[in-house]
């Protein structure tokens, strides 16, 4: 005969529940709520050849990350902790499960994270010119940055860019503002410079593809910060015949990389986009101006290296490309 389905299904369970328990007298249930605390999870990075030496950095980036309350004076911490933990790594040789680590507790997005909440509209806190410090120290370190450095230079340049402009900006911020756009440039040499000779390429074609997004920005501002910012690389790239990206077997390098090995299919619409703002009426004029002559160099430069020209780098001669570029706006 068919089993029919209990009319008060609760009171059913609860009946085949107590049958259960004295069917299996091992089997407790409380008789009432108890009330547990749970302990904090500890986390060991003992195991890091830094970690003896700069144990009080370590312990202050793992109580950031698993803190649920982060206030600004823990966030100034856990920067500058990650600042001095791979600047004491890399002077004393110990870098050896660093990447790992910042890796397994994503140092980076963290990073990132914090300057994405603060507010577009002032700079009140050192916050940013903290940040980029410690992302710089990073990029030093083996593949941490590794696919990341296009996500996190634009929460960077998303952070500075749409700051008030110069002129409206309190006095007081003023010192800061200047601290944190040389510290920005300063991260921006040494990433470039750190990059796998194997990606130096891929890697300055999307930092650059990023700054001239926000040169097409309706507000001046943030054109002509960008500008300059395009101006800072085009220096890297001037100032030096070769690019000492790190020779590390582990990131697939085999030794430097030649300025004339560079591929930069965005660069003719670069130069058109310098040439544009050259003769604007701009404050980015200036920039532009000191861009163009850089990238001039540049093609001299990766012209002279013995190797024939790539299709992506032709363009004007350096002495044209300086008679145009000098030319009186």
């Amino acid at each position: 005969m068919e089993k029919r389905p209990p009319a008060c299904p609760r009171q059913a369970w609860m009946e085949d529940s107590s049958s259960q328990e004295s069917r299996s007298p091992g089997l407790q249930l409380p008789s009432s709520y108890e009330v547990t605390t749970m302990q904090p999870l500890k986390l060991d990075a003992s195991w890091l050849p830094i970690y003896k030496e700069e144990q009080e950095a370590v312990d202050s980036i793992l109580a950031f990350v698993t803190s649920p309350n982060k206030e600004e004076r823990d966030k100034d911490t856990f920067l500058q902790s990650i600042s001095v933990l791979c600047r004491s790594a890399l002077n004393h040789g110990l870098t050896q499960g660093l990447d790992l680590f910042c890796d397994m507790y994503q140092l980076a997005e963290n990073i990132k994270a914090l300057l994405e909440e603060e507010p577009r509209d002032q700079l009140c806190t050192d916050l940013r010119h903290l940040s980029m410090l410690a992302l710089e120290k990073l990029s030093l370190v083996d593949t941490v940055l590794e696919s990341k450095a296009k996500s996190l230079l634009r929460a960077c340049f998303s952070s500075v860019f749409w700051l008030p402009a110069e002129k409206e900006m309190p006095k007081a911020d003023l010192a800061l503002y200047i601290k944190t756009l040389n510290s920005m440039d300063s991260m921006l040499r040494t990433m470039v410079l750190s990059f796998p000779a194997s990606r130096v390429s891929e890697e300055l074609q999307g930092i650059l593809e990023l700054l001239l997004d926000f040169t097409r920005c309706e507000r001046e501002a943030v054109r002509e910060r960008a500008m300059a910012r395009i101006d800072v690389l085009a220096r890297v790239l001037s100032d030096y015949s070769t690019l000492q990206a790190n020779a590390n077997a582990r990131r697939g390098t085999a030794g430097p990389v030649c300025s004339g090995e560079i591929q930069l299919p965005l660069l003719g619409k670069l130069l058109g986009r310098l040439i544009l703002f050259r003769f604007s009426e701009e404050q980015t004029s200036c920039a532009a101006f000191h861009a163009l002559f850089a990238l001039a160099e540049f093609i001299s430069t990766s012209s002279l290296v013995g190797k024939s020209r790539s299709p992506t780098l032709a363009g004007p001669s350096s002495a044209c490309s300086k008679k145009l570029f000098l030319m009186p706006s």
